[in-house]
């Protein structure tokens, strides 16, 4: 598939808000990528609804296959629309999922076994959000491919990772294996 092909959701924590940071860049530069409202660490039931309500209209508009790319605790909407969404999600690019969710959405964001769709995770050496063990578990879980990128602590610094080409790379040879239907 191309990212031309499909509807990318992208999603993450609030550092994404710098416009140099790589899922901000590649939001403007691919013109299938929609912005999800960031799941930040002191999300409210309330705004969680409106996210969800958002992300509901927006998946009732898409014809196209819908492929997330998420950042830190974004993976965990990506899962939920896994839930919610089955026949229409068809992919999920996770970079850096973190552990650190607050602890009254736990179980709204609980997901055990292998998720419907193909995924890759990417996980760094030195995340001071989640150890590179833990990601590699959270893969396996999930049934995702697992990618080590090195220490590249939460893919955040904005200098390092402005644009990231690497993780760039990536992502088209990770949309270049998915199969359409």
């Amino acid at each position: 598939m191309k990212a031309s092909e499909v509807t990318l959701l992208c999603v993450g924590e609030t550092l994404q808000d710098h416009p140099e940071h790589w899922l901000q860049r590649w939001q403007k530069k691919l013109r299938s990528a929609l912005a999800l409202p960031p799941l930040t660490a002191d999300i409210t039931d309330e705004k969680l609804q409106h996210l969800f309500s958002f992300l509901h209209k927006i998946i009732e508009q898409q014809h196209k296959p819908i492929i997330f790319v998420t950042h830190g605790r974004g993976v965990y909407i990506a899962i939920k629309a896994a839930q919610l969404y089955p026949d229409s999600v068809k992919g999920g690019f996770f970079v850096a999922p973190t552990e650190k969710i607050p602890e009254n959405l736990k179980p709204f964001f609980s997901h055990e076994g292998k998720l419907p769709f193909p995924s890759l995770v990417i996980a760094s050496t030195d995340d001071a959000q989640i150890s590179c063990a833990h990601s590699q578990t959270l893969a396996n879980r999930w049934g995702s491919l697992f990618l080590e990128a090195g220490k590249c602590g939460h893919f955040d610094d904005v200098e390092a990772f402005g644009p990231w080409p690497e993780g760039g790379m990536v992502f088209a040879q990770f949309l270049t294996g998915l199969k359409e239907g």
